[in-house]
């Protein structure tokens, strides 16, 4: 139960995450960000961040954040584990909500099996390739099911090199893309 809000301008993470942290649960928070109008590609105003530079290699394994509320920010969640290869395994994202991320809610790379489940996401942004949920590299069964999208334009879910076995699971979601209005 924190309310952890972004200081700065240009680097604007709130929680930044390096090395293998294993096994971390962070639960009914609230993480404020900037309010932006444009992205890094490295994640620099991304509320919580975990590396994809070399010396940010973060496989970490069982990462799990429930019940958070995520404001701005140009990601909600950025995981890139840079491992050449290696999957971090565990990782969910469940019961949150996600408000005005300019680039990407969540955006998940080299993972096992992640759980995307039961959130709800609201973006006006002006951004036209927005994603709402992205995994990239999501083996051996990738779950994304009952989450709400809303946003002005872009993509709801956006699944790239996805594969393994089991089969992954996209079920139940409702995505609204194009609304004038975004509530």
């Amino acid at each position: 139960d924190l309310t952890l809000t972004a200081g700065g301008t240009d680097y604007a993470r709130v929680l930044y995450i390096r090395g293998g942290a294993d096994s971390l649960a962070v639960l009914n928070s609230v993480f404020n960000g900037l309010s932006t109008t444009s992205y890094y590609n490295n994640g620099r105003r991304a509320l919580i961040y975990s590396g994809n530079q070399s010396y940010d290699r973060s496989l970490g394994d069982g990462r799990v954040f429930d019940s958070n509320t995520f404001n701005n920010g140009d990601y909600g969640i950025f995981f890139d584990t840079n491992t050449d290869g290696l999957l971090a395994e565990g990782t969910q994202v469940t019961h949150s909500i996600f408000n005005n991320q300019y680039f990407r809610w969540v955006y998940l790379d080299d993972q096992k099996a992640p759980l995307i489940s039961g959130n709800s996401v609201v973006s006006a942004t002006a951004y036209s390739s927005y994603i709402a949920i992205q995994v990239k590299n999501g083996d051996n069964g990738v779950q994304v099911d009952k989450n709400k999208v809303t946003a002005t334009q872009g993509y709801g879910i956006y699944l790239e090199n996805c594969d393994g076995s089991p089969l992954g699971l996209v079920a139940n979601n409702i995505v609204n893309i194009g609304s004038s209005t975004v509530t």
